[in-house]
């Protein structure tokens, strides 16, 4: 892997990172307000049976495959699905919860897991575990910087400005993946 995506991958997931620690406070506190026990219960329980499903559909070699064709599409789905269960969740929160369970356990476990297939077939041993390393250092510490800077923004930050920016971090997350997965596949 050359330096160039090694970079790519790590800064924009530590973008995403950053982008999501400093906007989750305020959309966390704006639904929890309004999202009954059951549907957020509901919402936990759809989104860890659907992913215990596709991960172990994507624990074969085979499977896994099939959907490296079709990543691109598994991107845009997740990046439009993001924007639009969002712009829903401004009316129903319940459409937030459920939509994103459904969402999250499937686009992003297939995205994930592909981005790791690729990156664990560019990168072995010491090298793998020095890019796991670093990635994971700068995702922490850009978690940290945003949820210190949350902090002082959590009663300024408007809640469609954060649901925003969580939209577009989310679909540049998306692009830059890509483009990984394109040079390293």
């Amino acid at each position: 892997m050359n330096d160039k995506i090694k970079w790519l991958l790590i800064l924009s997931t530590s973008f995403f990172s950053f982008i999501m620690a400093l906007t989750s406070p305020t959309v966390h506190l704006y639904y929890i307000k309004i999202v009954t026990p059951q549907i957020y219960t509901a919402a936990q329980v759809i989104s860890t049976l659907s992913a215990a499903i596709i991960t172990m559909f994507l624990s074969k070699q085979a499977n896994r495959d099939k959907f490296k064709g079709f990543f691109a599409p598994i991107l845009i789905l997740d990046s439009i699905g993001f924007f639009v269960l969002s712009y829903l969740g401004t009316m129903d929160a319940n459409i937030r919860f459920i939509g994103f369970a459904i969402l999250f356990s499937t686009t992003l476990t297939v995205w994930s897991t592909i981005m790791m297939g690729v990156i664990n077939n560019t990168l072995s041993s010491d090298e793998l575990t020095d890019f796991q390393t670093l990635s994971r250092s700068f995702g922490l510490w850009a978690t940290v910087t945003g949820g210190v800077m949350a902090i002082f923004l959590i009663n300024i930050l408007p809640l469609n400005l954060a649901l925003f920016l969580q939209c577009a971090s989310n679909a540049i997350l998306a692009v830059c993946d890509y483009k990984g997965f394109k040079c390293l596949s």
